[in-house]
């Protein structure tokens, strides 16, 4: 079962996984600290042509903006 409890400023969260915090609590604008490593990744597709991209993996996430009603 999760339990969400946003009191003194921080959320506390039990049996849950930073992905469905951040789905329930963010929003486009909202202010985030995160605290993980960037993974930088890359790859040849099918064109041939090199990609890369940046992946962000997160081990603690701080709402850190104010509480919106």
């Amino acid at each position: 079962m999760h339990h969400f409890d946003y009191r003194d400023g921080i959320l506390h969260a039990e049996g849950v996984s930073l992905a469905d915090i951040a789905a329930k609590y963010l929003h486009k604008g909202s202010e985030v600290a995160l605290e993980g490593k960037l993974v930088h990744r890359a790859y040849d597709d099918k064109g041939g042509q090199k990609r890369t991209f940046t992946e962000i993996n997160v081990n603690d996430l701080v709402l850190v903006g104010s509480k919106k009603d």
